[in-house]
């Protein structure tokens, strides 16, 4: 077993060399989520993508150093304050001796030529973190490379990229403990992400750029018939405890209750095209908005909570109609204030539903 002792730098541009991903289109720039002097200031910034040379990257995780050692995580994962952001939670093969961080590796493999995508168990964080960075890659960027993803994907996160021209034949599924060797990396823009200084931000025409990919920029909201409320009920956390009573209530006007998990992704894309109204609780199946034709309307339904208001801004960049509804939690001893299960009164529910379908 080989160790490898890790130096990081904080600035990326110390550490890797900037190739542009697609010219100056503007549309893709980066802003600012949650910084008010920025937003205020209406700053932009160009997306940036990475080339190393003679890179190593580090088992499942987005540690990727250079030919001198050095790594930087700004701007490559989403948040490097975050530990299950910088190395994925089956990785365990990093220790820290005193203030050094080492990875040990029991198996190495090399390449010549390859694009790091990276993944995450949180499929918001799949699609807007990993799944994004496709719209910053040309093809002559892409051409003839191997893409690096975790080998902790599920078979949904894999089905995904087949729609992006990533087969079996050109993915390498990188295992726990596994050094990668390669010659040529390129580290597409991670489109939404915190930077330690300056708050979150976000590319918003990469929603748009998604959908066109996706193939979901096509349908027609006049000819979408369908309203979906989406069901939490096996999640372990953040239970809309009144579901079935909501549902009830929102039956009479045609509304279904489903289960996305129980579907495939080309299940999921064809039920959205066909949805002109979604109401979700807040959770990983709030990124369903994704799949609706542009101009349907988005209700979710929300715990009281500090953080994790982002359905909105990417609804709306995704060219939806959005509102948001916030419940009373349930405030369980015990249980994080993120992770409480909770109520929203069903004719509040019933009242916004009527007022954006008027």
């Amino acid at each position: 077993m080989t160790k490898i002792s890790i130096n990081f730098a904080k600035n990326p541009l110390d550490v890797y060399d900037v190739v542009p991903p697609l010219g100056n289109d503007y549309h893709l720039f980066l802003q600012p989520m949650d910084n008010s002097r920025l937003c205020d200031l209406a700053v932009r910034r160009m997306p940036q993508n990475y080339r190393v040379t003679d890179a190593r990257v580090l088992g499942m995780s987005n540690i990727i150093l250079n030919q001198n050692g050095y790594a930087s995580l700004e701007n490559i994962c989403f948040n490097p304050n975050i530990s299950d952001k910088v190395i994925d939670k089956e990785e365990m093969s990093f220790t820290a001796v005193g203030k050094q961080i080492e990875f040990s590796t029991n198996a190495e493999t090399t390449i010549d030529n390859a694009v790091f995508i990276g993944g995450h168990w949180n499929f918001g964080h799949w699609l807007f973190n990993h799944i994004g960075r496709f719209c910053f890659i040309s093809d002559e960027l892409r051409k003839d490379a191997t893409f690096l993803l975790p080998t902790s994907l599920t078979e949904t996160q894999i089905e995904m990229l087949k729609y992006f021209g990533v087969e079996s034949s050109n993915m390498l599924l990188i295992k726990p403990g596994t050094l990668v060797n390669v010659r040529q990396l390129l580290v597409p823009q991670m489109p939404w992400h915190s930077i330690s200084e300056f708050g979150t931000w976000w590319s918003p025409g990469v929603f748009k750029e998604l959908r066109k990919k996706l193939g979901l920029h096509t349908a027609s909201v006049t000819n979408a018939s369908r309203k979906v409320l989406l069901s939490r009920k096996n999640t372990r956390w953040r239970r809309l405890v009144n579901e079935d009573e909501i549902y009830k209530s929102l039956e009479k006007f045609g509304f279904e209750m489903i289960d996305i998990g129980t579907l495939s992704i080309k299940q999921q894309f064809e039920l959205g095209q066909q949805t002109s109204c979604l109401i979700t609780p807040l959770g990983a199946n709030s990124n369903f908005f994704l799949n609706l034709p542009s101009g349907a309307n988005v209700i979710e339904l929300a715990p009281p909570m500090e953080f994790m208001n982002v359905t909105g801004p990417f609804a709306t960049a995704s060219g939806l109609k959005y509102k948001q509804i916030v419940g009373t939690a349930n405030n369980t001893p015990g249980i994080p204030k993120i992770d409480q299960d909770y109520f929203v009164d069903c004719s509040l529910v019933v009242h916004e539903f009527c007022s954006l379908t008027a």
